[in-house]
């Protein structure tokens, strides 16, 4: 809905005084005061990396998705047009603490070393990790038990939750970054990488 301001003109009508000799020449017209134009409302900067379906995604150039949804409802809440600044998700808070957005919304997970920088609020979702692998080498890695002891190449995209459970669990693999899970899928499939660690709902 617009806000709308209406101005109102009020006619004034001037009489002269009985006995008051009429003016010889007509009265100047006074300039009415142009209004202050409105001040802009400023958009809501959303960082996001779109390469986290199914919270964000990109179909072809249009940003979709569960967050890019709860984006749009929460700037219809506040009256505030949508910027999304796009951004891989290691720089998600290094573009908030500069002041290049005004809030997270990518399927961010709470972790106790982003807590240390950033504020989140309650969350909406519980979720795991979970590995992905070739099928044919499915049953290597089936016994969830001897996973954290596993010896082969593990591929993440870089500052994931993935990423931070890889460096302190997984002592035991190889850690391989990647700027997106497309990448570090390719990697798999091209035997770069043995094993992918995500968050349940990106990988599946």
């Amino acid at each position: 809905m617009r806000a709308g301001i209406h101005f109102i003109l009020a006619s004034i009508a001037l009489t002269l005084q009985a006995g008051a000799a009429p003016a010889t020449t007509p009265a100047a017209n006074t300039a009415m005061e142009k209004p202050a134009p409105a001040k802009a409302i400023a958009p809501l900067r959303v960082a996001i990396d779109p390469d986290a379906p199914p919270f964000v995604y990109k179909s072809g150039e249009k940003l979709s998705g569960l967050e890019i949804e709860f984006a749009h409802g929460l700037g219809a809440a506040l009256g505030r047009p949508l910027v999304f600044v796009e951004t891989p998700t290691s720089n998600l808070i290094d573009a908030l603490l500069a002041d290049k957005a005004d809030i997270i919304m990518s399927g961010y997970s709470v972790d106790r070393l982003r807590l240390v920088r950033v504020s989140f609020c309650h969350p909406y979702l519980r979720i795991g990790e979970m590995a992905l692998c070739r099928r044919a080498e499915l049953s290597i890695f089936a016994n969830n038990a001897n996973l954290q002891n596993v010896r082969v190449n593990m591929g993440v995209a870089a500052g994931t939750t993935g990423d931070m459970l890889a460096a302190s669990q997984f002592s035991f693999a190889g850690r391989q970054t990647f700027p997106s899970y497309a990448d570090a899928v390719k990697a798999l499939l091209d035997k770069t990488v043995d094993l992918i660690l995500a968050d349940y709902p990106v990988a599946v």
